[in-house]
């Protein structure tokens, strides 16, 4: 680096808590997938899928957990609230998925099995409104 380019880096970074005011923002592309299958990433075959109306009009939303996971309520860390939101699951091929009726793994457990897709949740397990903790085992 020139000496007149290392003075202009030292003077953005002073000013700029050691970021370069002239650095473009970061951009991730992930390649696009088949919606029924979610990518592997580190969870191989665990995963699970929760959806949020994907087939209506309107409803596009879902969330995707990789490998074993304990949720004692369906909160995000963002705050948003899937045990309202999820209405189908889509379950990898080496999970093993429990879903219970009330927060903190309380209620009557059902099980869902690899490969699964349901589509109302609600009316498959028999919960009347609908999930709020689960669990996500990973099989092998």
């Amino acid at each position: 680096m020139r000496s007149s380019a290392r003075a202009d880096a030292s003077r953005n970074d002073a000013g700029n808590g050691g970021r370069d005011a002239r650095q473009a923002p970061v951009l991730a592309i992930v390649p696009a997938n088949d919606p029924d299958r979610p990518p592997r990433h580190d969870g191989g075959g665990c995963w699970l899928r929760l959806m949020d109306n994907l087939g209506a009009a309107g409803g596009s939303a879902s969330m995707t957990i990789i490998g074993a996971k304990y949720m004692p309520d369906l909160k995000t860390v963002a705050g948003e609230d899937w045990s309202r939101k999820m209405d189908g699951v889509s379950i990898g091929p080496d999970a093993l998925v429990t879903i219970l009726p009330e927060p903190g793994y309380r209620g009557h457990p059902v099980t869902l099995r690899p490969n699964e897709v349901l589509q109302d949740l609600r009316r498959n397990s028999g919960f009347l409104h609908g999930v709020e903790s689960l669990k996500v085992d990973c099989r092998g």
